[in-house]
């Protein structure tokens, strides 16, 4: 299994670490669900299997048009923007808290190594994420591809042999 995943949109593809991915993508997910039914999109209920699904298994490339019109696209980079904001806020995630949310049925969100891990990459991913919706995410330098989430922050992935940069 591989700690990274493709996500893309129209053409323009990305990479993410999947432990930041699984955090943004439950964020995202429990900030639905704990708001009442009739305040949630019309469109959650056909999308909400596929995030829990690509928070857990990276060997899938995450599609963001999911079948949504681009008004409803607008909708999911908002909530993108707002599991960001509060992924942010909590500063440091931890093996057992990761442990203690399922996502995908009994699986958990996913987590990388130990000890307690810094919440800023996975926040700047998941606001990346609303950037690629948007058509706002500034494009990689030239024979590379934006690699958001992991520890550090972004960086580039060369494509086609060239060397990686941050």
């Amino acid at each position: 299994m591989t700690a990274t995943k493709a996500v893309g949109l129209h053409g323009v593809d990305l990479w993410a670490y999947d432990a930041s991915l699984s955090l943004v993508l439950a964020q995202a997910v429990r900030l639905v669900e704990e708001s009442s039914p009739d305040r949630r999109p019309a469109w959650w209920s056909g999308v909400v299997r596929k995030l829990r699904v690509h928070a857990v298994i990276t060997e899938f490339h995450l599609d963001l048009d999911l079948g949504l019109s681009a008004g409803q696209r607008e909708e999911l980079a908002r909530l993108f923007d707002e599991a960001a904001g509060l992924v942010r806020e909590r500063g440091v995630f931890t093996a057992d808290e990761a442990a203690a949310w399922p996502i995908l049925d009994d699986t958990p969100v996913t987590f990388r190594g130990r000890e307690p891990q810094p919440t800023a990459p996975a926040a700047e991913l998941g606001h990346a994420l609303a950037q690629l919706i948007r058509g706002t995410l500034p494009p990689p330098p030239t024979g590379t591809r934006w690699f958001y989430g992991s520890p550090g922050g972004r960086r580039t992935i060369a494509m086609g042999g060239e060397r990686e940069s941050r």
